[in-house]
């Protein structure tokens, strides 16, 4: 028998990365991945198993190697604000300098998943959450701090936050303006400061 073919882990995940980022799940063949990733089907199957659990892996891959690293801003920034803001203006930057304007995966994946399955829908709907649950938990923050005086509630406000980020993907992929991308977000982060008309008024009866 031959040598079990050895390889390092996170290269193999990062080139696979690659191709669907370029190419869609739905376009790319397991073919695309032996050629560049380097290693043989057979292999692919034993250590990652069929395409979809092989792409589900690089999709947490891609979380915790790109998504991640960005999200530590909204919570090792005091004040929670300027977490917020530092976290939007790193993404506009980068979704303005990406090579080929490739955009998110899990964006890309989200809007290609009709229907496709269910584990991958399943995978998305975590990072998503994550992220979700990331904004809230910051917007709290900054309500307690001071720095966020929004009467929104919190997660009516983090799911337009999350939305927001979606919205500045597609977009860049779209139409590559960054003078567009900085008035959505700061049209959109103005909401950290908002006092709707209803909140005004009970502000003023609990006055």
């Amino acid at each position: 028998m031959g040598r079990p073919i050895e390889f390092d882990r996170t290269d193999v995940l990062e080139k696979a990365l690659q191709v669907f980022w370029r190419k869609g799940y739905a376009s790319t063949s397991m073919q695309d991945l032996v050629a560049a990733t380097g290693i043989n089907k057979a292999s692919i199957y034993n250590s990652f198993g069929d395409k979809e659990a092989f792409f589900i892996c690089v999709l947490e891959h891609y979380f915790e190697s790109r998504s991640r690293p960005r999200a530590r801003k909204l919570v090792e920034t005091s004040p929670a604000r300027d977490g917020i803001h530092g976290y939007f203006d790193s993404l506009v930057a980068i979704s303005m300098s990406e090579a080929y304007g490739l955009g998110c995966l899990i964006t890309n994946t989200a809007a290609e998943l009709q229907p496709t399955s269910e584990r991958i829908e399943a995978s998305i709907q975590r990072a998503l959450n994550m992220m979700e649950g990331l904004f809230l938990d910051t917007i709290i923050r900054g309500r307690e701090d001071g720095s966020i005086t929004s009467d929104i509630p919190p997660v009516a406000l983090a799911r337009t936050l999350l939305g927001v980020v979606q919205a500045v993907r597609v977009l860049a992929r779209a139409r590559r303006s960054e003078d567009m991308l900085r008035d959505i977000v700061d049209t959109s982060l103005s909401l950290l400061d908002r006092t709707t008309a209803g909140g005004a008024r009970a502000q003023s009866v609990m006055a």
